[in-house]
């Protein structure tokens, strides 16, 4: 069996999440398109790492723009997005980052076990929407509730 290259994964695995865990209608981008991703700059994004290990060593980034993932946060809690409160946001932020990460290698390759470290939230101190490292496999994304960036850093 041919494996999936890690993009087409990513994706899978990203669509997977959003529509059966957050209920969430996407679609991914080739770029960020600048009149929906003015949310970057308008609005506090969040940040969650996950570093993993195996044949591949790297880690999974999300970036999300705070209304979008208190949207995405209510969903999957079943409640108003009003309720959200900080702590459920980074929970919910930790949750997605974990299952998006956790769900490509059982994608990309399920006969090798990966080592997931714990999810951690990390600063933005830059552009969230500056050129990504050589070799980085990046999907932009546009959710029902708001944009959203996923890269793989090898």
């Amino acid at each position: 069996m041919m494996k999936m290259t890690l993009q087409a994964a990513l994706k899978d695995a990203i669509s997977k999440v959003l529509e059966t865990m957050f209920f969430s209608s996407l679609e991914f981008t080739d770029a960020p398109l600048p009149e929906e991703w003015k949310a970057w700059r308008r609005n506090r994004v969040l940040a969650c790492r996950l570093e993993f290990t195996g044949p591949l060593g790297g880690s999974v980034t999300v970036l999300v723009p705070d209304l979008a993932l208190a949207a995405l946060a209510a969903g999957f809690m079943g409640m108003e997005t009003r309720e959200v409160t900080e702590d459920q946001l980074t929970g919910t932020m930790m949750e997605l980052t974990n299952m998006i990460t956790g769900n490509l290698f059982s994608i990309y390759d399920p006969e090798t076990v990966y080592k997931l470290d714990i999810p951690r939230i990390i600063p933005v101190q830059e552009d969230p929407l500056r050129q990504d490292r050589a070799g980085s496999t990046v999907c932009f994304l546009r959710t029902t509730e708001g944009p959203m960036k996923v890269t793989i850093t090898k």
